[in-house]
């Protein structure tokens, strides 16, 4: 059976090396309970910067620590200790803690690394003894594992990353899975269908009390509590709920890595998320003993209305289970969310559609004018060195860490534009087929003093290592746009 690469950060099946240590760990084999202050379970190591944050606000996703995807990819092997003490107090706040929910993947290897701290143990480890071996998941490994290198072709499904054509798809080199490295607990998971039925199972039985459970039924039913609102930061675009749908299928809240919800007035848990290609996705509705898991290769939102094609799978297989005639078909599933909703006439906002100035970056490139006074090295102090130079032909380059690009501009548009491959691996993308993620430069006068990388929500200052110090004299913009090889959930 091929092995299959699940992102355990964004997907529930992280349950399988997440609350069995770091939640069990702490509710049970410690005196650290959930409103413990991150800063006294690490002996007062700066973690945040705010010291009231406790293991509750990090499960739940409400510490306001700006998200650094990028990050996950980096190839400077930092232990779990070094990027949680050295590096997260400089990640900077998004917002207010408390004040919203806002989804940060890094926190679930602050968790991994908490449940290390007191179980004494690598979070590997623990995860293997309490839960992997237990319900015999032989199959299921990390990332890490010498074992994962061993894997072939044939054992490791493919993953791809899909072209906007939504037809073309470009296989992921297997090394890119590789560089979640210390994230384990966030993202370093592989499994197989086989194992995961064990699980879905084991939690079935342990929720519903079953005799000779080998999962707890409290922790379970501790983490599996709504926690926290959920907003469209996490949550799908299109709302299902009636009367403009058939049938309510609703998130409602986060638990301690869970999302929770209702579907035919019945309480379900479910998660979905990805990583390089695979997208995965797991539903239970533990009253009714019933739970889906879908994973595939490629992209699994439909970019015009940003909901999970599989969500709507699983829509139509617990409809099945039921008895209940799914109002989801293989017609619906293709048009969806019409003819319920029309998106377009609605008025949303959701609905994606290329620029002119994201066709002409990679069609009518130039070189960048006064390329020279870019030149140079800008730091951050989260980020890799992030270096711009001038080749011989006059074609500024980009490195940080283990991503590279060139650095073209648009002519008339006043912006300039970076193709980047991230990592390095070579996909053999098109340049149209890569991620657009923007540089702002700052300037004192004429001079460049520094620039704001910006992916998604992700913003960080980088001064420019030959500024004047002090400097933040803001004289003018200059947009410039990576584009990616990868692309994040």
């Amino acid at each position: 059976m091929s092995l299959l690469f699940f992102r355990l950060i964004d997907c529930i099946i992280r349950s399988i090396r997440y609350y069995p240590s770091d939640i069990y760990i702490l509710s049970h084999n410690s005196p650290a309970p959930f409103g413990t202050f991150l800063t006294h379970l690490t002996r007062s190591r700066i973690l945040t910067r705010n010291t009231a944050a406790t293991v509750k606000d990090a499960l739940t996703h409400m510490t306001g620590i700006k998200q650094c995807e990028w990050l996950l990819t980096d190839d400077r092997n930092f232990t779990r200790a070094e990027w949680m003490t050295e590096m997260l107090s400089n990640f900077g706040e998004q917002m207010e803690m408390r004040s919203e929910f806002y989804y940060n993947n890094w926190f679930y290897t602050l968790i991994g690394w908490l449940s290390e701290l007191v179980g004494k143990d690598s979070f590997e480890n623990q995860i293997k003894s309490t839960i992997l071996e237990p319900l015999g998941m032989t199959k299921t490994i990390f990332v890490s594992d010498p074992a994962f290198d061993e894997l072939t072709e044939e054992e490791l499904a493919t993953p791809y990353k899909e072209g906007s054509d939504e037809e073309t798809l470009y296989p992921i080199p297997k090394r890119a899975l590789q560089y979640i490295g210390s994230h384990n607990p966030a993202g370093g998971l592989v499994s197989t269908t086989g194992d995961m039925a064990k699980y879905m199972v084991a939690v079935l039985d342990a929720v519903n009390g079953t005799e000779g459970a080998k999962l707890d039924k409290e922790v379970l039913n501790a983490i599996t509590e709504p926690r926290a609102l959920i907003g469209k930061q996490l949550g799908d675009q299109v709302i299902v709920v009636k009367p403009t749908f058939p049938e309510t299928f609703l998130d409602q809240g986060y638990g301690y890595g869970h999302i929770v919800g209702t579907y035919k007035g019945y309480k379900y848990m479910n998660h979905g998320g990805s990583t390089y290609g695979h997208y995965s996705y797991i539903t239970f509705l533990p009253d009714l003993k019933m739970g889906v898991f879908s994973v595939i290769s490629g992209n699994d939102y439909l970019f015009k209305d940003n909901f999970r094609i599989q969500k709507l799978m699983h829509i139509f297989s617990l409809d099945t289970m039921m008895g209940d005639t799914p109002w989801i078909n293989t017609t619906t599933v293709c048009t969806f969310p019409s003819p319920w909703l029309n998106l377009t006439e609605s008025g949303d906002s959701t609905v994606r559609s290329s620029s002119p100035e994201e066709s002409l970056i990679t069609s009518s490139p130039h070189l960048v004018e006064g390329a020279s006074r870019y030149v140079g090295n800008y730091s951050n102090p989260v980020y890799p060195l992030l270096e711009i130079k001038e080749d011989q032909s006059g074609m500024l380059q980009f490195t940080m860490g283990n991503s590279n690009g060139s650095i073209v501009s648009i002519p008339n548009k006043g912006g300039i534009f970076v193709i980047l491959n991230m990592p390095v691996d070579p996909l053999n993308l098109p340049e149209t087929e890569k991620r657009r993620v923007a540089l702002k430069f700052r300037y004192d006068n004429s001079k460049v003093i520094g620039l704001v990388f910006e992916m998604d929500s992700e913003e960080f200052d980088f001064q420019k290592n030959d500024a004047l110090p002090n400097s933040t004299v803001w004289i003018g913009t200059v947009v410039a746009i990576a584009i990616m090889t990868f692309e994040f959930c």
